[in-house]
């Protein structure tokens, strides 16, 4: 269940001091409520609020090597009452306009992790495929939309995320991402089976593709209030060696992975779906509203140790 006011009941940050000890204060706040500086080749595009803390990052996206914004998924974050503010490794193409109100920090250096200062929260979104040299794998002909550096800035991101125990929610990419992380491997192309349903339908729909079955236990059901959901699809690839320290939490039909948790951090959750584009489903509302409950909970914690 989640209180809109108080966060989702149960979930917790958990005890912050406790994970990082006596220098929590010195190493991880002085890092979180930095101000944010414009630095050579990051473009700082708009800002509706000067105060850099409490904020959810949120990758930009690529499009013909140059940055896109992922508008949907930002609006997904403020419909969940949350701030958004859009971080990318590349600049934006000139027909790209920033809407008013909406915080964007363009053509960061790919290990310049310095744009989650002041960050509550870490957002992964969908995308182009990962490089398979993460995993050790071979580049499969069907694999497209490759970016190294996008790939790099995201890794870098997700380890000083982890590293600060901050909320992190993957979604499509973002979810193969954190398992390739945390040492995982991907399948390329999940129709080579020919017994998968198909999983790449076209472009993130309000339109269920097909069911899922989700761990009962597991943080998502606990979320969505239910342990069948229906779902839509946007995705050719998918889990293939789930990485150790994430745990499996949510299965397609024929078995595709559909979700995870990394259980040793106080709220780590993703999923292979787009709950950002079914606005109209309660279930896909409350994972979003799930996640910003986790930040402001985060948020909360922090201000409690530096008081």
């Amino acid at each position: 269940m989640i209180d809109r006011d108080h966060g989702r009941s149960g979930s917790g940050v958990g005890v912050l001091s406790n994970v990082y000890g006596d220098s929590f204060k010195t190493n991880i706040l002085g890092h979180l409520f930095a101000p944010v500086h414009e630095a050579e080749g990051l473009k700082i595009d708009a800002f509706s609020n000067t105060q850099p803390e409490g904020f959810i990052a949120v990758i930009g996206q690529l499009r013909k090597d140059h940055g896109r914004l992922p508008l949907s998924y930002v609006e997904a974050v403020q419909r969940a009452e949350g701030r958004a503010r859009v971080i990318s490794t590349f600049q934006l193409l000139a027909d790209e306009t920033v809407p008013a109100g909406l915080e964007a920090v363009t053509g960061v250096d790919e290990n310049d992790t310095s744009v989650l200062d002041g960050a509550v929260g870490l957002l992964l979104p969908g995308g182009g495929d990962i490089d398979p040299a993460w995993y050790g794998r071979e580049t499969h002909p069907r694999t497209s939309r490759i970016s190294h550096r996008r790939d790099r800035f995201e890794l870098n991101l997700i380890r000083v995320a982890l590293e600060r125990d901050m909320p992190i929610l993957g979604i499509c990419h973002g979810m193969q991402l954190l398992n390739v992380h945390f040492g995982g491997t991907l399948d390329q192309h999940l129709a080579d089976d020919p017994k998968r349903l198909t999983h790449d339908v076209g472009m993130p729909s309000p339109k269920p593709a097909h069911g899922l079955s989700l761990d009962p236990d597991s943080v998502l059901a606990e979320v969505v209030g239910a342990t069948n959901l229906d779902v839509n699809s946007h995705h050719h690839q998918g889990v293939d060696r789930l990485a150790e320290g994430l745990e499996a939490v949510a299965w397609s039909m024929d078995g595709v992975l559909e979700g995870l948790e990394a259980r040793d951090h106080s709220w780590v959750v993703a999923v292979q779906w787009h709950p950002e584009a079914m606005p109209d489903a309660a279930p896909q509302r409350r994972i979003l509203e799930a996640f910003v409950d986790a930040t402001d909970a985060f948020e909360a914690r922090l201000d409690e140790i530096a008081s």
